[in-house]
Protein backbone atom coordinates (compact mmCIF):
# COMPACT_ATOMS: atom_id res chain seq x y z
CA UNK A 1 0.00 0.00 0.00
CA UNK A 2 2.82 2.36 0.86
CA UNK A 3 4.43 1.72 -2.53
CA UNK A 4 1.15 2.49 -4.30
CA UNK A 5 0.73 5.76 -2.41
CA UNK A 6 4.32 6.69 -3.19
CA UNK A 7 3.77 5.95 -6.88
CA UNK A 8 0.73 8.21 -6.97
CA UNK A 9 2.60 10.96 -5.15
CA UNK A 10 5.52 10.67 -7.54
CA UNK A 11 3.22 10.93 -10.57
CA UNK A 12 1.63 14.09 -9.17
CA UNK A 13 4.94 15.64 -8.10
CA UNK A 14 6.51 14.98 -11.51
CA UNK A 15 3.70 16.88 -13.19
CA UNK A 16 3.90 19.77 -10.72
CA UNK A 17 7.68 20.03 -11.10
CA UNK A 18 7.34 20.05 -14.89
CA UNK A 19 4.72 22.79 -14.65
CA UNK A 20 6.83 24.93 -12.33
CA UNK A 21 9.98 24.47 -14.41
CA UNK A 22 8.14 25.20 -17.66
CA UNK A 23 6.95 28.55 -16.31
CA UNK A 24 10.19 29.34 -14.50
CA UNK A 25 13.76 29.91 -15.63
CA UNK A 26 14.66 26.28 -16.34
CA UNK A 27 16.94 27.31 -19.24
CA UNK A 28 19.25 29.31 -16.93
CA UNK A 29 22.10 27.48 -15.22
CA UNK A 30 22.07 27.52 -11.43
CA UNK A 31 25.30 29.50 -11.21
CA UNK A 32 23.93 32.14 -13.61
CA UNK A 33 20.59 32.78 -11.91
CA UNK A 34 21.74 35.87 -10.00
CA UNK A 35 23.45 37.39 -13.05
CA UNK A 36 20.37 36.67 -15.16
CA UNK A 37 18.12 38.30 -12.55
CA UNK A 38 20.28 41.44 -12.58
CA UNK A 39 20.30 41.49 -16.39
CA UNK A 40 16.52 41.15 -16.49
CA UNK A 41 15.94 43.99 -14.02
CA UNK A 42 18.45 46.25 -15.80
CA UNK A 43 16.65 45.78 -19.14
CA UNK A 44 13.19 46.27 -17.63
CA UNK A 45 14.18 49.48 -15.83
CA UNK A 46 16.23 50.79 -18.74
CA UNK A 47 14.94 52.83 -21.65
CA UNK A 48 14.12 51.54 -25.12
CA UNK A 49 17.41 52.96 -26.39
CA UNK A 50 19.31 51.20 -23.59
CA UNK A 51 17.77 47.87 -24.56
CA UNK A 52 18.48 48.50 -28.24
CA UNK A 53 22.11 49.27 -27.43
CA UNK A 54 22.47 45.86 -25.77
CA UNK A 55 20.81 44.08 -28.71
CA UNK A 56 22.92 46.00 -31.22
CA UNK A 57 26.15 45.08 -29.40
CA UNK A 58 25.11 41.43 -29.36
CA UNK A 59 24.27 41.41 -33.07
CA UNK A 60 27.63 43.02 -33.90
CA UNK A 61 29.47 40.43 -31.79
CA UNK A 62 27.55 37.70 -33.64
CA UNK A 63 28.56 39.15 -37.00
CA UNK A 64 25.00 40.08 -38.03
CA UNK A 65 25.93 43.58 -39.27
CA UNK A 66 22.82 45.28 -37.80
CA UNK A 67 21.32 48.33 -39.49
CA UNK A 68 18.93 50.34 -37.33
CA UNK A 69 15.48 50.74 -38.84
CA UNK A 70 12.10 51.67 -37.32
CA UNK A 71 13.22 51.00 -33.76
CA UNK A 72 14.70 47.61 -34.63
CA UNK A 73 17.61 46.15 -36.57
CA UNK A 74 17.83 44.68 -40.04
CA UNK A 75 20.50 41.95 -40.01
CA UNK A 76 22.72 40.47 -42.69
CA UNK A 77 20.90 37.13 -42.52
CA UNK A 78 17.62 38.73 -43.61
CA UNK A 79 15.85 39.08 -40.26
CA UNK A 80 14.32 42.11 -38.59
CA UNK A 81 15.16 42.10 -34.88
CA UNK A 82 12.85 44.07 -32.60
CA UNK A 83 13.18 44.06 -28.80
CA UNK A 84 10.85 45.17 -26.01
CA UNK A 85 11.91 44.50 -22.44
CA UNK A 86 8.82 45.02 -20.31
CA UNK A 87 7.76 43.71 -16.91
CA UNK A 88 4.48 42.30 -18.21
CA UNK A 89 4.28 39.56 -20.82
CA UNK A 90 4.27 40.95 -24.34
CA UNK A 91 0.84 40.68 -25.93
CA UNK A 92 -0.23 39.56 -29.39
CA UNK A 93 -1.09 43.18 -30.21
CA UNK A 94 2.49 44.25 -29.50
CA UNK A 95 3.80 41.43 -31.68
CA UNK A 96 1.52 42.57 -34.52
CA UNK A 97 2.71 46.17 -34.08
CA UNK A 98 6.32 44.99 -34.29
CA UNK A 99 5.54 42.88 -37.35
CA UNK A 100 4.06 45.90 -39.12
CA UNK A 101 7.47 47.58 -38.78
CA UNK A 102 9.16 44.60 -40.44
CA UNK A 103 10.38 45.30 -43.99
CA UNK A 104 8.58 43.39 -46.71
CA UNK A 105 10.01 39.93 -47.33
CA UNK A 106 11.81 39.79 -43.96
CA UNK A 107 11.05 37.67 -40.91
CA UNK A 108 10.60 39.19 -37.46
CA UNK A 109 12.68 38.05 -34.49
CA UNK A 110 10.78 39.53 -31.55
CA UNK A 111 12.84 39.65 -28.34
CA UNK A 112 11.25 40.06 -24.92
CA UNK A 113 11.30 38.98 -21.28
CA UNK A 114 8.18 36.83 -21.66
CA UNK A 115 5.15 36.48 -23.93
CA UNK A 116 1.45 35.90 -23.35
CA UNK A 117 -0.11 32.61 -24.45
CA UNK A 118 -2.08 34.46 -27.11
CA UNK A 119 1.14 35.97 -28.43
CA UNK A 120 2.78 32.53 -28.55
CA UNK A 121 -0.18 31.08 -30.46
CA UNK A 122 -0.05 33.99 -32.89
CA UNK A 123 3.66 33.48 -33.56
CA UNK A 124 3.15 29.74 -34.01
CA UNK A 125 0.39 30.34 -36.56
CA UNK A 126 2.56 32.84 -38.46
CA UNK A 127 5.83 30.90 -38.27
CA UNK A 128 8.42 31.55 -39.66
CA UNK A 129 7.33 35.14 -40.28
CA UNK A 130 7.30 35.80 -36.52
CA UNK A 131 9.69 34.15 -34.10
CA UNK A 132 9.54 34.90 -30.38
CA UNK A 133 12.88 35.02 -28.58
CA UNK A 134 12.90 35.08 -24.78
CA UNK A 135 15.66 36.83 -22.87
CA UNK A 136 16.74 33.54 -21.30
CA UNK A 137 17.45 32.18 -24.80
CA UNK A 138 19.93 34.93 -25.66
CA UNK A 139 21.37 35.32 -22.15
CA UNK A 140 24.19 32.77 -22.78
CA UNK A 141 25.26 34.88 -25.78
CA UNK A 142 25.09 38.10 -23.75
CA UNK A 143 27.33 36.48 -21.17
CA UNK A 144 29.67 34.99 -23.77
CA UNK A 145 30.27 38.35 -25.47
CA UNK A 146 30.34 40.39 -22.27
CA UNK A 147 27.41 42.64 -23.18
CA UNK A 148 25.25 42.07 -20.10
CA UNK A 149 23.80 45.48 -19.10
CA UNK A 150 24.86 47.06 -15.82
CA UNK A 151 22.67 48.62 -13.17
CA UNK A 152 20.61 45.57 -12.31
CA UNK A 153 19.97 44.13 -8.87
CA UNK A 154 18.55 40.96 -7.41
CA UNK A 155 14.87 41.32 -6.58
CA UNK A 156 13.38 39.49 -3.63
CA UNK A 157 12.64 35.94 -4.69
CA UNK A 158 9.11 34.60 -4.42
CA UNK A 159 8.89 30.87 -5.04
CA UNK A 160 5.95 29.66 -7.03
CA UNK A 161 3.56 27.88 -4.68
CA UNK A 162 2.12 24.44 -5.34
CA UNK A 163 -1.36 26.00 -5.31
CA UNK A 164 -0.34 28.18 -8.26
CA UNK A 165 0.91 25.12 -10.15
CA UNK A 166 -2.36 23.30 -9.50
CA UNK A 167 -4.32 26.36 -10.64
CA UNK A 168 -2.33 26.55 -13.86
CA UNK A 169 -2.93 22.83 -14.45
CA UNK A 170 -6.67 23.49 -14.83
CA UNK A 171 -6.28 23.91 -18.58
CA UNK A 172 -8.26 22.05 -21.25
CA UNK A 173 -5.05 21.33 -23.17
CA UNK A 174 -3.75 19.36 -20.16
CA UNK A 175 -6.81 17.16 -19.71
CA UNK A 176 -5.31 14.49 -21.96
CA UNK A 177 -2.14 14.36 -19.85
CA UNK A 178 -4.12 13.65 -16.69
CA UNK A 179 -6.20 11.03 -18.51
CA UNK A 180 -2.98 9.25 -19.53
CA UNK A 181 -1.71 9.36 -15.94
CA UNK A 182 -5.01 7.87 -14.78
CA UNK A 183 -4.98 5.11 -17.38
CA UNK A 184 -1.39 4.24 -16.44
CA UNK A 185 -2.27 3.96 -12.76
CA UNK A 186 -5.27 1.74 -13.55
CA UNK A 187 -3.10 -0.48 -15.74
CA UNK A 188 -0.55 -0.80 -12.92
CA UNK A 189 -3.31 -1.96 -10.57
CA UNK A 190 -3.42 -5.32 -12.39
CA UNK A 191 0.14 -6.05 -11.25
CA UNK A 192 -0.05 -4.63 -7.71
CA UNK A 193 -0.50 -6.69 -4.56
CA UNK A 194 -2.84 -3.99 -3.17
CA UNK A 195 -4.51 -2.61 -6.31
CA UNK A 196 -7.03 -0.40 -4.50
CA UNK A 197 -4.60 2.52 -4.16
CA UNK A 198 -3.69 2.38 -7.85
CA UNK A 199 -7.38 2.25 -8.76
CA UNK A 200 -8.17 5.24 -6.53
CA UNK A 201 -5.24 7.24 -7.88
CA UNK A 202 -6.11 6.37 -11.48
CA UNK A 203 -9.74 7.30 -10.96
CA UNK A 204 -8.69 10.60 -9.39
CA UNK A 205 -6.60 11.59 -12.43
CA UNK A 206 -9.35 10.56 -14.85
CA UNK A 207 -12.07 12.39 -12.89
CA UNK A 208 -9.82 15.46 -12.72
CA UNK A 209 -9.30 15.35 -16.49
CA UNK A 210 -13.07 15.15 -17.01
CA UNK A 211 -13.59 18.07 -14.60
CA UNK A 212 -11.14 20.13 -16.66
CA UNK A 213 -13.02 19.35 -19.88
CA UNK A 214 -16.35 20.25 -18.28
CA UNK A 215 -15.48 23.30 -16.17
CA UNK A 216 -12.29 24.82 -17.60
CA UNK A 217 -13.01 27.76 -19.87
CA UNK A 218 -11.73 27.30 -23.44
CA UNK A 219 -9.12 29.82 -24.53
CA UNK A 220 -9.92 31.76 -27.65
CA UNK A 221 -7.66 31.23 -30.64
CA UNK A 222 -6.20 34.40 -32.13
CA UNK A 223 -7.95 35.70 -35.21
CA UNK A 224 -5.46 36.09 -38.04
Amino acid sequence: AAIAIAAAAIAASVYLRRTIRKNGKAAIKKEDEETFAKCRIALILGSKSDGNAVVRSLLIKEGKEPKEQKGGFLTSDGNFVFAEFLLESLSADKAVAAYKKTPKGKNLAYIGISFSEECERLAESLSPRIKLVKLEEIFPLLKKHGVIPEGGFVAKKSKRKIADAIRSSFDRKKAGTFAVYGAAMLAMSYFAFFPVWYVLSGCFFIVYSLAILIYAKPKDNPVI
